[in-house]
């Protein structure tokens, strides 16, 4: 289960005050809505790819705290499936090699330093 609370996101406008969503492990979670609302800014904070954190962050009861606790869930536990290929612009080349691998936590670094 992840669950966001005190979500609040703003660029020129508000985009989220004080909102909440819950996901259900093991269920099919959709986000709807028309361009421009915010659902991928809802993404990006569900996928801990901002740099800080813009809610109270609940990872099956763990709270997430720290941006080196967001890489560990990130490696392990968050997977992301893109209409287009895709690059984390925050991320180096290397981060964004091993970020795509499934096992990238269990082989470590060394494997993917000749990709670069």
């Amino acid at each position: 289960m992840i669950k966001l609370s005190n979500i609040n996101i703003s660029f020129e406008r508000p985009i989220f005050i004080n909102a909440q969503i819950e996901l259900t492990a093991g269920a099919f979670n959709v986000l709807i809505g028309e361009s421009g609302c915010g659902k991928t800014t809802l993404l990006n904070e569900i996928g801990l790819l901002n740099e800080k954190l813009n809610s109270d962050y609940l990872f099956f009861d763990n709270k997430l705290n720290d941006h080196s606790d967001f890489a560990l869930k990130r490696r392990i536990d968050i997977g992301y499936v893109f209409q287009e290929n895709y690059l984390f612009e925050k991320l180096t080349v290397k981060e964004n090699i091993i970020c795509t691998s499934n096992n990238s936590f269990i082989m470590g670094y060394n494997k993917y330093d000749s990709f670069i």
